[in-house]
């Protein structure tokens, strides 16, 4: 498995990690999955490494009595056992005959460490998560044998676009101030926080925004929305978005999010340490119809392949709190 580059990990890869590799016994049969869904697997793993990440350094590899070099990548050793089966089922009958065929054979792959987020014995600041570029034309499935006249041989089964896989992320806030959160508990009330890996967002509501018609008719020329970040010790998420929310709580684009990046915003400016959007098309639909406001979400964009988070200060922080600045015009 190819790294993505020589920075693709968020965390200390200082920390020795494990990976598991495991047999489906499920096929992936649905267009779309969704990173709180999982599969079933054969419990017995088909091969284990431990190792430090290195994304940084090449890898020489020697193959048929040839050394080359080649980028930074993870290699782990399967089953023997799991070589002979697919070999096998290419002989003779000529069972694996096309990509339908191999995959009746073989269902797919399960790549995870050993521990999990509710037995790990990482203390704070260890571990990380590490980015793979599945594909790569180095992450495959290899298979190594011997031919009848005893020469080394190999096949490599590719991975790409047109493959079907998705990631599945677990998180456990055991004891800390998002938990004391999402439980209703006494916390710190002068941070919130949003996470990518299918983890948390903030919900939003501005009161009293129908009271700006109280003055008369008005237009909302620009109205900046912005968030000041608290913790920069992990790299933060370098864009967010921001939606609406519909009367089933899901979220939905602002029409100001329609007029292009420049306009809208939401990528980290790393200088002021904020993030900066302008709704003032959203808050004059809202102030000039009786619709009613059901908020906005805070998420972390392509929160499917990345891991970033970002601890923002909140409307009750003693200083940068988050602050709407509206610039308007009575008529």
């Amino acid at each position: 498995m190819k790294y993505g580059n020589t920075t693709s990990f968020y965390g200390n890869i200082s920390t020795q990690q494990t990976v598991d590799v495991y047999r489906l016994t499920e096929k992936l049969t649905k267009s779309e999955y969704y990173s709180n869904e999982s599969l079933t697997y054969n419990s017995t793993p088909l091969g284990s490494l431990t190792f430090y990440p290195n994304p940084v350094d090449t890898v020489q590899v020697i193959q048929n009595g040839d050394t080359t070099t080649e980028s930074a990548h993870v290699r782990i050793r399967l089953s023997d056992t799991f070589g002979q089966e697919i070999l096998d089922a290419g002989t003779n009958g000529n069972i694996i005959t096309n990509n339908a065929a191999f995959l009746n054979l073989v269902n797919g792959l399960y790549i995870t460490p050993s521990s999990t987020v509710d037995n790990t014995l990482l203390s704070t600041n260890e571990g990380a998560v590490v980015y793979y570029d599945i594909n790569s034309a180095l992450s495959t499935l290899t298979v190594f044998y011997r031919n009848d006249l005893g020469t080394e041989k190999s096949y490599s089964f590719l991975i790409n676009s047109e493959s079907k896989k998705f990631n599945h992320f677990e998180h456990n806030y055991t004891n800390t101030e998002i938990d004391k959160q999402l439980s209703g508990l006494s916390h710190d009330s002068t941070l919130t926080y949003v996470q990518a890996m299918g983890g948390v967002k903030t919900k939003l509501i501005i009161p009293n925004l129908k009271n700006l018609s109280a003055e008369g008719k008005i237009i909302i020329n620009k109205a900046e929305l912005i968030f000041n970040v608290s913790d920069t010790s992990l790299a933060t998420i370098p864009k967010l978005v921001l939606t609406g929310i519909n009367t089933e709580s899901q979220a939905t684009f602002l029409i100001d999010y329609f007029e292009g990046e420049t306009y809208f915003g939401g990528t980290y400016n790393a200088t002021d340490k904020t993030y900066t959007f302008n709704i003032a098309r959203h808050l004059q639909d809202l102030v000039n119809s009786d619709k009613t406001d059901y908020g906005m979400y805070l998420i972390a964009t392509n929160s499917a392949i990345s891991t970033n988070r970002s601890v923002i200060n909140s409307f009750k922080h003693p200083s940068n709190k988050i602050k709407l600045n509206i610039t308007y015009s009575k008529f």
